[in-house]
């Protein structure tokens, strides 16, 4: 059996940020400005925003396996009627990661939903 490797919090914050940029990545945590990436060097993130970075990551990834980068990235950014025309960065930062994963599953199932 090949089990999934799960990348390290420092991997899934560099991803985040080349793909996202530092302003959305602290969204994903429900920060107002940009996420502390050099605090995150020496001190990891809170169980809680690694939660919520890692779920920002499973879902972009899911996105970037079946779009290109710059869809998957607006469908992040976007107002979304899965949910409720929220964004699902400012979802994820609430704590609803998996409301926004579920979203993103139905989106790949039918993008013509959003």
């Amino acid at each position: 059996m090949n089990q999934k490797e799960v990348p390290t919090i420092q991997v899934v914050v560099r991803s985040l940020t080349n793909w996202l940029g530092p302003a959305l990545v602290g969204g994903l945590c429900g920060l107002d400005g940009p996420a502390p990436l050099k605090r995150w060097q020496v001190q990891p993130p809170s169980a809680d925003e690694e939660v919520k970075l890692r779920t920002g990551h499973e879902v972009f990834t899911i996105l970037r396996r079946a779009e290109c980068a710059d869809t998957a990235r607006a469908w992040m950014i976007g107002m979304n009627p899965l949910l409720e025309d929220k964004n699902p960065i400012d979802e994820i930062g609430r704590g609803n990661g998996r409301d926004v994963l579920a979203a993103a599953r139905t989106y790949l199932q039918d993008p013509m939903i959003t």
